[in-house]
């Protein structure tokens, strides 16, 4: 049978695209099918050493992953906690004019009693730089003289006969002490070898005396310009400067360890707060608010602040116990609860 001519052009197209559809069925079944290999006899280990490339390759993508992973936060430094040992007047009788010294740790632990003599009053206790022995006031022989225990054991020392003597405090060198003499009608401050001789009036209408870390400033509260302020009298020539402009400041006040603060109260009866000062001067700032804050003191690292207080008794005239604040006014911690009043407390070196 003759084909007819018009129809060769369609049938040679197709064959053609036979062709081309059978070529790739059989290019893509050697591209699948495995490589024909021989098979070699293999150790039972096969050690492969990866090239430099391939390594500086791994250890660039570790790298990154690393880099893009989170870290966590890194863990707060954890505050300085309180340390030593906080010598303290405890009224153990119940009565104003009875007073005995206590010792306890600075976290409230350990408490210890330290002076025995009923119908005596102690008061104003103080550490001496070495720690190994407190100075105070007592009128446990008829007057208030100055004496000093040693917290190893034994009797009082006394260092002082002329009576009306309060409120001692030990320079930084251990060598000399700084109280004030008081009679009722005035008061000055003295000053005398650390055993209680070469006694000697240092300056007049001054209380509550004390050291700067250096040991050549002394400061002291004075109503010399009017009202209670706080001065600062310096050794070598006997000058005074007035730190403190500020109505309602007592007395009973503290040097930071690095020189660079001053720490008093101020305010009217049960109405008082803790206030902190820059050593050149300026208006000061409040700590506290409410509680009735009294006698502060630093402690040796200057992280905390050792006060009274009557935080939880307020208005209770037996209300007063120790309590620790830091210098920023945070973490308020009572240390003493008992039925009777502990105040005046001084931290140890």
């Amino acid at each position: 049978m003759e084909i007819p001519r018009w129809l060769l052009p369609a049938i040679g197209a197709g064959i053609a695209l036979l062709s081309l559809i059978l070529c790739g069925l059989i290019a893509s079944r050697l591209l699948l099918a495995p490589p024909a290999v021989e098979d070699p006899q293999l150790p039972s280990t096969v050690a492969v050493t990866p090239t430099q490339s391939a390594q500086d390759s791994v250890a660039a993508t570790l790298a990154a992953l690393t880099a893009q992973a989170p870290t966590a936060p890194p863990s707060p430094t954890p505050l300085p906690q309180p340390a030593g040992q906080i010598v303290y007047t405890c009224q153990l009788s119940g009565q104003s004019d009875l007073n005995q010294l206590c010792l306890m740790n600075a976290d409230g632990s350990g408490y210890r009693r330290l002076t025995t003599a009923e119908g005596a009053d102690h008061l104003y206790p103080t550490f001496a730089p070495d720690g190994s022995s407190i100075l105070y006031a007592s009128n446990v022989t008829g007057d208030y003289d100055l004496y000093a225990l040693n917290l190893a054991g034994g009797p009082a020392e006394r260092l002082t006969t002329f009576g009306d003597a309060y409120a001692p405090a030990v320079s930084p060198d251990g060598g000399q002490i700084v109280f004030t003499r008081a009679d009722g009608e005035s008061s000055s401050l003295w000053l005398m070898n650390r055993d209680g001789s070469n006694a000697r009036f240092l300056v007049g209408q001054a209380w509550d005396a004390a050291w700067s870390p250096d040991g050549t400033q002394i400061l002291h509260a004075s109503d010399r310009t009017g009202e209670i302020q706080l001065f600062i009298l310096t050794l070598a020539d006997l000058t005074l400067r007035q730190v403190t402009d500020q109505p309602g400041l007592r007395g009973r006040n503290d040097w930071s360890p690095d020189g660079q603060t001053l720490a008093t109260y101020i305010g009217e009866p049960w109405d008082r707060e803790i206030w902190l000062f820059d050593v050149s001067g300026g208006p000061g700032r409040q700590i506290t608010n409410g509680g009735n804050n009294l006698a502060p003191g630093y402690s040796p690292d200057g992280n905390w602040l050792v006060i009274t207080a009557y935080y939880d008794l307020y208005r209770d005239d037996n209300g007063c116990e120790i309590y620790l604040i830091r210098p920023d006014g945070s973490d308020l911690r009572r240390l003493t609860e008992n039925d009777y009043c502990d105040w005046q407390p001084y931290w140890s070196p």
